[in-house]
């Protein structure tokens, strides 16, 4: 079984160690530089994403990094079930002296702040309910320790293989942006 995923690229510097598949952690991210695509609503397919992230860093000799980052918003339909609406996808520079900041073609490049994360491993599809299906184990968990944390920010996912991986040997984390609550007196 591989509880970590294939190495196919560095990641950017100062980030954590993956999680481990079905492991849930607390991790604390730098600050970084990062190339983004946002769903424009015509493109929102994963790969239409990808293949402008791919050629802005062919275009602009950037190295390649994984992991991808994906987000999403959460949208609530029938049996107040959860699900993903993607937002954007991100590709992180090796790290912040790496491109330039601003809109380049179809992407922009930021400079994103450091974030505290709950993060579960998971392996297998790149799949919308293999998201979901951790996005609501990460919840629970936030659930029985709601008087320690508090959701911070839009649901993220971190995708580390290429499409030459096979789909079971796929390695991602579902992250949720966290905030520490103050003791209540």
């Amino acid at each position: 079984m591989i509880d970590k995923p294939i190495s196919e690229a560095s990641t950017p510097v100062g980030w954590p160690t993956p999680t481990p598949v079905g492991e849930i952690q607390i991790k604390e991210y730098p600050s970084a530089r990062a190339a983004v695509a946002k769903v424009t609503g015509q493109s929102s397919e994963q790969n239409a994403l990808f293949r402008r992230l791919f050629a802005h860093i062919k275009d602009n000799d950037i190295p390649m990094t994984a992991p991808v980052e994906m987000t999403y918003l959460v949208q609530y339909g029938d049996g107040n079930v959860p699900a993903l609406d993607r937002q954007s996808m991100a590709f992180y520079y090796q790290d912040q002296t790496v491109g330039r900041l601003g809109a380049a073609g179809d992407v922009e490049v930021v400079d994103v702040p450091g974030v505290t994360v709950v993060s579960i491993g998971l392996k297998g599809s790149y799949s919308e309910a293999n998201f979901q299906e951790a996005y609501v184990k990460l919840l629970r968990w936030l659930d029985e320790h709601s008087r320690e944390y508090a959701v911070a920010g839009k649901v993220r996912v971190l995708t580390y293989n290429s499409p030459f991986v096979p789909f079971w040997m796929k390695y991602a984390e579902v992250q949720i942006p966290i905030d520490k609550v103050s003791p209540q007196p």
